[in-house]
């Protein structure tokens, strides 16, 4: 086996860690890159920490960097979220909601998520959330733009009024 002097290995080691972009930056390619993103505990932004500080952290990161942005807070052992997921992948599909980032909040409904829950208002899961520059969206009826499907009650006509009626690209809000 041939030897590669110990210099030789770390001025290699050096060279490639200069050439990759930072952990923080590649995450951020990611979720400018996917359809819709995965949040689930990676983090490109450790400044607002929390008791939920991975998923909150992609939130704000997400809310800070999208004019339009559906959330669909669920979690992966819910029978209600895995039946609505589908209703979810096909909306963020059409072509009419092209203007809208399309991410899924991971969170698990227990202690660990009460401050994430409190924050945005959440009944149980799953439920989606429109954000329009940050902020959920309030009709004049004082309706706002979530839609709570965490009693299983949801289908894709649900999630497309709820779409239809708060989403409006060329509003300047």
């Amino acid at each position: 086996m041939k030897r590669i002097p110990l210099v030789a290995t770390l001025s290699l080691v050096a060279v490639a860690v200069t050439a990759l972009p930072s952990l923080a930056q590649r995450y951020r390619e990611i979720i400018q890159d996917s359809p819709i993103v995965e949040v689930r505990g990676e983090t490109a932004d450790t400044t607002k920490l929390g008791s939920d500080r991975y998923v909150e952290d992609n939130i704000d990161y997400l809310l800070a960097n999208n004019e339009w942005l559906a959330v669909n807070f669920s979690t992966y052992w819910c029978p209600d979220s895995r039946a609505f997921r589908p209703f979810y992948d096909s909306a963020a599909a059409m072509p009419n909601y092209h203007g809208i980032r399309w991410a899924y909040a991971d969170i698990d409904g227990t202690v660990g998520n009460e401050t994430f829950r409190k924050r945005f208002g959440l009944p149980g899961i799953p439920v989606v959330i429109l954000f329009h520059k940050g902020e959920t969206i309030m009709a004049a009826d004082s309706a706002r733009s979530v839609l709570d499907g965490h009693e299983g009650d949801k289908v894709m006509a649900d999630l497309l009024a709820m779409l239809d009626r708060f989403y409006k690209p060329d509003s300047a809000k």
